[in-house]
């Protein structure tokens, strides 16, 4: 189990409370450190096998930065990218685990999930549904988008996904969405009880509040990937059927469907 996230200086005391839940539930940990003139001794200190990146050496990747440490894999793993805001409960990485098996490695995964319309003109779209992490989620929901700070996934579903799929900084979760997408790869929103991750209170330095405010990149990337919604979920579900050895976890992927097309209707 490898973990991925970043951080900025302004976030450090959150980061250290996020390792420190994370730190026990993993093997191996990366942390890209953006704008930090040198490493902390609470980053070095999290984990025995922590590797940690300044983005000096590695510039301009913001939350790209994520996926720095993916494509150097030595092993196969199950690889989860982790915010600088969320506290983890102790059985956050097996319980991810066990979910990533229930869809025989054939969905990424999270807690955080978006579902667009097919016609999509942006991405803050009044249309979109939102699964918010914090929230109950009765049932598993297919979605066109997950939020980094929750995702997992087994490293070969994802072979091949390196830096190069991650054009503008900032928006990682849309360039994880479209190499998806392009592979007919679903997302799946999982269910989870009110409150299974904590959100800590940060200060006003999250890029989701920088993009809420300046849509335009990320809604060009939404328009030049269209159709999202239904028509692509259910290519994806297609492919996933196809590529899986077990019958039911088709079926398990195609029982989500009905559900997606009522919620669009």
């Amino acid at each position: 189990m490898v973990v991925s996230l970043c951080s900025i200086p302004e976030r450090a005391e959150l980061l250290r409370q996020v390792l420190a839940s994370l730190a026990p539930q993993v093997d191996a940990m990366h942390v890209y450190l953006d704008r930090y003139d040198s490493i902390p001794d609470f980053v070095r200190n999290c984990h025995p096998q922590v590797t940690a990146y300044l983005s000096k050496d590695h510039p301009g990747l913001r939350d790209n930065g994520k996926f720095l440490a993916f494509s150097t894999l030595a092993e196969d793993c199950y690889y989860f990218t982790a915010d600088d805001d969320i506290v983890y409960p102790p059985d956050y990485v097996a319980s991810m685990v066990r979910r990533i098996e229930d869809y025989e490695r054939q969905a990424v995964i999270g807690v955080h999930g978006v579902l667009l319309p097919e016609q999509a003109e942006g991405y803050f779209t009044s249309f979109r549904k939102v699964h918010m992490f914090k929230k109950e989620l009765e049932r598993d929901a297919l979605v066109n988008n997950l939020g980094t700070g929750t995702v997992a996934f087994h490293s070969g579903l994802l072979r091949g996904l390196d830096l190069t799929h991650f054009g503008t900084p900032g928006m990682a979760d849309l360039h994880l969405s479209v190499f998806c997408k392009q592979r007919d790869i679903p997302m799946v929103a999982l269910a989870r009880p009110e409150d299974w991750l904590q959100e800590l209170p940060s200060p006003n330095t999250s890029l989701y509040n920088e993009f809420r405010q300046a849509d335009d990149q990320q809604s060009a990337l939404i328009r030049a990937h269209k159709p999202w919604g239904y028509a692509a979920i259910s290519k994806a579900v297609a492919g996933a059927s196809m590529r899986a050895t077990k019958p039911d976890t088709g079926e398990r992927l195609q029982r989500l469907i009905p559900l997606l097309h009522a919620c669009l209707k």
